[in-house]
């Protein structure tokens, strides 16, 4: 037994011994970070997009796309955590890593990664305006209406006014 126990005890100390972990710098954590949030983000957007809007529109009337999106949009104002996590995170984090990486380039460590975040956070700053400006402002005047007092041309109006621009 004391055999067996004297080798675990070297085959753990040779693991520990062993095992590097690796170090990043803070700039290289917050981009990191922002990747991850980022592709959060954009991972719900574009379930939203490419999967949600068309597969409401496929199966849904007038009234009943309108009522969907609205009561989707009444869980997202009832708990914004879940949207400002990925959303706003990701634009601070964004921001975050960039002002890192232009203290990098001041010592001397240029790198195509800090010219993608100019990019990367131009890219996110337009589409938070965009998504601020338009899509907000679509959902809340589709909360402000009384869709269950709506005639079905007013239904058909609104959904279009709607739908398209989302």
């Amino acid at each position: 037994m004391n055999l067996n126990s004297d080798l675990n005890t070297n085959y753990i100390q040779e693991a520990q011994t062993k095992l590097v972990m690796p170090s990043f710098s803070a700039f290289e954590a917050t981009l990191l970070g922002s990747i991850l949030l980022s592709c959060t983000w954009f991972g719900m957007m574009y379930f939203t997009a490419v999967v949600m809007m068309p597969g409401f529109a496929a199966v849904l009337s007038d009234k009943e796309f309108l009522v969907s999106f609205k009561a989707i949009d009444n869980i997202f104002q009832q708990m914004p955590f879940l949207v400002a996590l990925p959303c706003m995170g990701s634009l601070l984090i964004v921001t975050t890593a960039t002002f890192l990486g232009n203290k990098e380039r001041k010592k001397g460590n240029v790198s195509v990664r800090l010219n993608l975040l100019y990019a990367a956070l131009a890219l996110y700053i337009s589409g938070f305006i965009t998504t601020g400006v338009f899509n907000i402002t679509l959902n809340n005047q589709l909360q402000s209406m009384d869709l269950e007092n709506m005639s079905d041309d007013e239904l058909y109006d609104e959904r279009l006014a709607f739908e398209a621009p989302w």
